[in-house]
């Protein structure tokens, strides 16, 4: 794939549950027997998602909390950095003190783009690759989730083509000149059915339109 050609990535993520995480809250006999554990969803270093707190519960269920992330275009989503994967953060909330660590993983975005939706468990580990500060040395279980990753490219349409689009579109609009000088620019995107008919409905007009 031409990285050249990407101009972002819409992924959609369903966290669904968790199996066999770590204890780390304390009963009356100071023994690690339950945790209220919730996740943080991060790409490039933000935090684009946190889960519901799921009260003293090792198995929880987050029913089918979904959300997305979108990306501008990459500078190497196939690397082993921060920007190449979804990192995901189990945490033990608690009331009056720093919530625990429970541990972590995280999945290469270049495995799942332009694939279909794809669920599957995940392993918690103690730490990983693209993250060194976290740490949890007793890590344990695994996150059930879904993910699908859709591909946004660059449309090129030369003069004299038509190119058929469906659903929503983005429209941008830039241009160089000689200099690096300013200018307005007014222009037009119209609409146009399959007969040539322009669609006056759908066609967009912009005004005073500056470069920078």
């Amino acid at each position: 794939m031409n990285m050249e050609d990407i101009t972002g990535l819409e992924i959609d993520i369903t966290i669904i549950q968790g199996e066999d995480l770590v204890a780390k809250d304390r009963n009356l006999l100071r023994k690690r027997t339950t945790s209220d554990p919730y996740i943080r969803v991060l790409h490039n270093g933000c935090c684009h998602h946190k889960t519901a707190v799921q009260k003293k519960n090792l198995n929880p269920k987050w029913n089918q909390e979904s959300f997305k992330i979108h990306t501008g275009p990459p500078a190497n989503y196939n690397n082993s950095g921060k920007e190449g994967h979804i990192a995901f953060y189990v945490y033990d909330h608690d009331e009056f003190s720093d919530d625990d660590n429970m541990g972590c993983f995280s999945i290469p975005l270049s495995d799942y783009m332009n694939k279909p939706p794809t669920t599957a468990w995940f392993p918690v580990q103690k730490n990983m690759d693209v993250d060194r500060n976290y740490d949890c040395l007793k890590a344990s279980g695994r996150i059930q989730l879904s993910i699908s990753i859709s591909v946004r490219k660059r449309l090129n349409v030369k003069r004299g083509n038509s190119q058929e689009l469906r659903g929503k579109i983005q429209v941008h609009l830039n241009w160089e000149l000689e200099g690096a000088e300013k200018t307005d620019l007014d222009t037009s995107c119209v609409a146009i059915n399959s007969l040539g008919n322009i669609l006056m409905e759908e066609t967009v007009y912009f005004a005073d339109l500056i470069n920078s």
